[in-house]
């Protein structure tokens, strides 16, 4: 009995080991051939092919945008505006100025700058300078703040300016002291934090401007990594609503403005109206808009509004005189850094660089938005962070971004500061300005932008179903408005409720497959729902089975659990694109009948057909298979997996192949344990 007992487990513990080599070889498989921006956290069952809109999902690296990509061999050298770096900032926000830096004596100051409201919203108040501790670590306990350095005078009127910068920071509120000793540099990894209470949920916006989900993924591969190990959700079917940031920044974080309300919800064509978002020729008050950072005050919660300007004329809500009165008159939000953008971009002439002093620019500019995360960990706080300068003119400048972003992430999983807060990292729209958006997989991408989600872990134990409904929203059509119903939900406790009507759908409840974007107040020349190519529009279309097939066959071939000989393809086919006004790049709608009476030569499809292929198991699936092919039919990819369609035995109700061979390699180690030990 002893003996059959041990031979059962031995056989038992050489069936588990076989099934994790079998699951290691699948996890590495996947990593060496997943080309696509695709994400592990979704529902098994949902899928994006099953929605009634078929919106594009492109590659990392779309065909059309090969020429217009590049990246960084390795990271800018920046050169320095000031050879003598006296002064050094820590990552945590701590200062330290060595006097063995120099050869000669020197001595620093700070001065707290503020003001650039309106009327006066390039103005500055600049207070009287401080003198500043030399070879001690301290921190400025304020929002906006320059030092400057300069030599002792060997005679009056003759010293001599060796340092200049200017700094962000977030002031704590509590201490009454500007310049706070501390001990060392501040380096701590604890932070203070506290338990999850969705009542006092805080949350963070970070928005790199004019940044597409794939544009995302190829230019920010480090930060995509660890995004996927924190757990973050990305919307695969995120389309914008608005052309520029304004329209499609303030529906996320306002209520409706006043201003619309004159307006029809349809426009002169029937569709949704752009002026429903963004009034024209209305010159709203940026201080009576209904921000939901005002709701997060009258919580008890601290606010920060951190926009990076990119130009002392401009601002989210400033921008452009046609739309806004130029300006708050008061600070909108407890830290508001416009005084450091009003200061830095009359220096540069109002003129981007990627790098300035030896640094990277870009990583002065998330600050604020780190800081406030780790300092804040302990309190509930709203805090917004738009950067504007590294991605607006060229998409290519945001990997600059990327290691300053994945370093401080790591920081942030590992400190526990983000216990009780919703992190959320997006794009406000693609790129608009750079060539390579008047491409084929421009057109698509500077419709997509990206949009990531974060939330506490606690928040899927307490909020099961609510984060079940987000794991399926993944694929749905979404929209600007569906990002504000979700905040909502958290601002105003109205989780598991009754919620008011409004224009969007919060991505914690179901989102159905039969959406439109006029369900999802998405207008028709920013829609991404593909139509059925007209006659006229494949007339130079060859459909090539051996060209569709072998990038299939490649990416079949990373799943161990199908045996991919036995795929077999229709050879009935449908071919799609996106409206006319998507394809010509159609930012309004003047002159609307003109434009759409137009031909246009199409510079690219997607297919779709259905295929069947056996699991190893002798299974027989249902696939429904979507590429992008050229507009001639030559060359053809696989951007995202094929949907299952139908599949026999217990994985039967899986959509998606990841999950389906775990399943299948899980049912096959139980099948052949009960073999071994009948």
């Amino acid at each position: 009995m002893v003996h059959l007992y041990r031979k059962r487990l031995l056989i038992y513990v050489f069936l588990l080991f076989t099934f994790l080599v079998y699951l290691s070889f699948f996890i590495d498989h996947k990593k060496e051939s997943e080309s696509s921006f695709r994400f592990q956290l979704s529902r098994p069952d949902s899928h994006p092919f099953e929605n009634s809109c078929n919106f594009p999902i492109l590659e990392d690296e779309d065909s059309s945008l090969k020429k217009s990509i590049k990246h960084f061999d390795e990271p800018p050298s920046c050169p320095l505006l000031y050879p003598n770096q006296v002064v050094n900032r820590s990552l945590y926000g701590s200062f330290y100025i060595s006097s063995s830096t120099v050869s000669f004596p020197f001595h620093c100051s700070v001065q707290i700058l503020s003001g650039t409201l309106y009327p006066n919203v390039r103005s500055m108040n600049v207070s009287e300078p401080i003198e500043l501790p030399l070879n001690k670590s301290f921190i400025l306990n304020e929002d906006v703040f320059l030092i400057t350095c300069k030599s002792e005078a060997k005679k009056e009127g003759s010293s001599e300016l060796i340092f200049s910068r200017v700094y962000m920071g977030v002031k704590q509120s509590s201490v009454n002291n500007l310049i706070v000793e501390v001990n060392g540099s501040s380096k701590s990894s604890e932070v203070p934090s506290r338990p999850f209470n969705i009542h006092s949920m805080s949350i963070s916006i970070l928005v790199f401007d004019s940044t597409s989900r794939s544009q995302f993924a190829r230019h920010m591969k480090k930060s995509r990594k660890i995004m996927n190990e924190m757990g973050f959700v990305t919307l695969m079917g995120y389309n914008k609503v608005g052309d520029n940031s304004a329209p499609n920044l303030s529906p996320i974080l306002a209520e409706p403005f006043k201003e619309n309300e004159e307006y029809d919800v349809l426009d002169e064509t029937g569709d949704i109206g752009l002026n429903k978002f963004l009034p024209y020729r209305k010159k709203i008050d940026p201080d009576a808009i209904e921000f939901i950072w005002k709701k997060m005050k009258k919580k008890g919660c601290e606010t920060l509004f951190n926009d990076d300007i990119m130009h002392t004329s401009r601002g989210l809500f400033h921008y452009t005189n046609r739309h806004f009165i130029p300006g708050f008159s008061y600070k909108p939000t407890d830290h508001y850094y416009r005084p450091f953008y009003n200061h830095f971009y009359k220096m540069l002439n109002n003129k981007w660089k990627l790098c300035w002093d030896g640094r990277i620019l870009s990583e002065e500019l998330l600050v604020p938005w780190f800081l406030s995360l780790r300092q804040f960990a302990d309190r509930c706080f709203f805090s917004f962070n738009f950067l504007t300068s590294p991605s607006h003119d060229n998409p290519n400048n945001l990997e600059s971004v990327d290691e300053i972003l994945n370093q401080r992430l790591r920081i942030l999983k590992n400190s526990g500061s983000l216990s009780n807060t919703l992190l959320i990292v997006m794009g406000d729209h693609g790129q608009r300005m750079h060539y390579s958006q008047k491409t084929f997989g421009g057109r698509i991408e500077e419709r997509q932008p990206m949009m990531s989600i974060l939330l506490p872990r606690e928040f899927k134990v307490h909020h099961p179903t609510a984060y079940d409904h987000l794991l399926s929203n993944v694929h749905r059509l979404t929209s600007n408005v569906d990002i504000h119903e979700t905040l909502l939900d958290i601002i105003d406790n109205r989780m598991g409720k009754n919620r008011p009507e409004g224009r969007g759908i919060s991505l914690f409840t179901p989102i159905p497959t039969s959406r439109s974007c006029f369900d999802a107040w998405i207008p028709k020349n920013f829609c991404l729902c593909q139509y059925n190519a007209t006659e006229e529009d494949k007339s130079n279309y060859h459909h090539s089975l051996s060209a569709f097939l072998s990038p299939l066959r490649d990416l079949l071939l990373s799943y161990p659990c199908l045996n991919v000989d036995t795929l077999h393809c229709n050879v009935n086919y449908s071919l799609h694109h996106s409206h006319k006004s998507v394809r010509t790049g159609m930012r309004d709608k003047r002159n609307w009948t003109a434009k759409m009476a137009e031909r246009i030569s199409p510079k690219g499809f997607f297919t779709e057909t259905s295929c069947t292929i056996r699991s190893l198991r002798n299974l027989p699936l249902s696939l429904l298979v979507r590429s992008r092919v050229d507009s001639n039919g030559h060359s053809h990819s696989i951007p995202f997996p094929p949907m299952i369609i139908n599949a026999d035995g217990d994985c039967g109700t899986i959509k998606n192949l990841d999950t389906f061979c775990t399943c299948e390699g899980a049912y096959d180690l139980h099948s052949k344990i009960e073999s071994a030990l009948d």
